[in-house]
Order: structure tokens, then sequence, then C-alpha cells
């Protein structure tokens, strides 16, 4: 009878250490993909953010007439340019094309009117992908329109270091959690087999009498 209760309790630690580790692993899952995705937004808003306050910045500069040519750019701002309402570059950044802007007209419509665009570096001869963003200028007589690209590279390694790390360390933490269930759940049914086994002792004792 012992060795009966032994094994029925072997086997119901087995399967709710089971389904526990199931549970956390399916926890555990979910939390890594979100993480992941609330790093890859947070750090997209803050390439949004650098990029706008560029290109409000080079706006400020055409409206006061204090536009260098060419353009300064800082570090994660491969490209500025300055496209007027015939979507023809006024002005660029050292490097940047003087001929072609680097978005179409539509848009460019649509970046001045604050969105923003993603762009294939390989387009202007960069590597990864750009985020293009937009700003007015010039006033009513002489719309101008600043186009700010800056690199995603950053956002895209970032994003996979901790992807790699999370994704590492899960299968660590579910086999340290199926262990805490394995230990906790034989510890909590102890004493429901001593006392079935208590049970079942009496009732033996009865049937030999």
């Amino acid at each position: 009878p012992r060795a009966v209760c032994g094994c029925r309790r072997l086997v119901v630690a087995r399967r709710l250490t089971s389904v526990a580790t199931i549970l956390g692993a399916g926890a555990l899952a979910a939390g890594a993909i979100l993480l992941s995705a609330a790093v890859q937004r947070s750090l997209l808003t803050a390439v949004d953010d650098a990029a706008r306050t560029r290109a409000a910045d080079v706006a400020l500069l055409i409206d006061t007439g204090r536009l260098p040519d060419p353009i300064p750019v800082e570090a994660g701002t491969p490209l500025v340019q300055v496209v007027d309402a015939g979507d023809q570059v006024v002005a660029a950044s050292p490097g940047g094309d003087r001929l072609v802007p680097i978005l179409l007209p539509e848009d460019v419509a649509a970046v001045r009117a604050g969105e923003s665009r993603r762009l294939d570096g390989s387009r202007l001869g960069m590597s990864g992908e750009l985020y293009v963003v937009g700003a007015p200028a010039g006033g009513e007589d002489e719309p101008l329109t600043v186009l700010v690209a800056r690199s995603l590279g950053e956002v895209g390694d970032a994003t996979r270091v901790v992807r790699v790390v999370l994704f590492t360390a899960a299968p660590l933490l579910v086999g340290a959690f199926a262990i805490a269930c394995w230990l906790l759940v034989g510890q909590a049914l102890r004493p429901v087999a001593a006392l079935r086994q208590g049970a079942e002792d009496i009732t033996t004792t009865r049937e030999h009498r």
C-alpha cells in the first residue's frame, strides 16, 4: 500500500508540475515578446523625437535666414534635404542628393503634415533602413519642406540583443521554474499522502480483526 501511495503521489506531482511548467513557459514567452516589442517601440520613439527635433531646428534656420549650405548633420542623421513646392531640392547635407528628393511628392506632403516614412537605405547608397520625417518651413509665399532621415540600425541591433538575451535565458528560467514547482508540489502533497496512508492503514487493520 505504501508503494502504491508513493506511485500515486509521484504521478500527481508530475502532472501538476507539467501543467504549471507549460503555463509558466507560455507566460514567460508572452512576457518576452511584449518586452521586446516595448523596447523596440521605445527606441523608435527616441529616433522619431530626435528626427523631428532636427527637422524643427533646420526649419528655424530657414525661417530666420541662417541656413548654412551644406546643412550640418548630427550623429545618427545621415541625410537632410530641403525641398520646395515644385519638389526641387534647394539645400542638402554633405553627400546628400541635390537633384532628387529622397521621398516621392505624395510622401513629402505626408511627412510635412506630421507623418513618417521608412526608406530602404540602399536607394541612397546606405545600409539598413532609414526613418524619415519632415517639417514645414519658408512661409506661404515660398513653402519648403525639411526632410530628415535617421538610421534605424541601432534600433534593430538593440532589439536583436534584447531578443537574444531573453530567449537564451528563457530555457534556464523554465528549467528553474519546473524544479521549483516539483519541490513545492511534492511538499504540498506529503500531508495529503500521509492522511491517505493513515486511512488505508486503519482500513487494513480493521479488515484483519
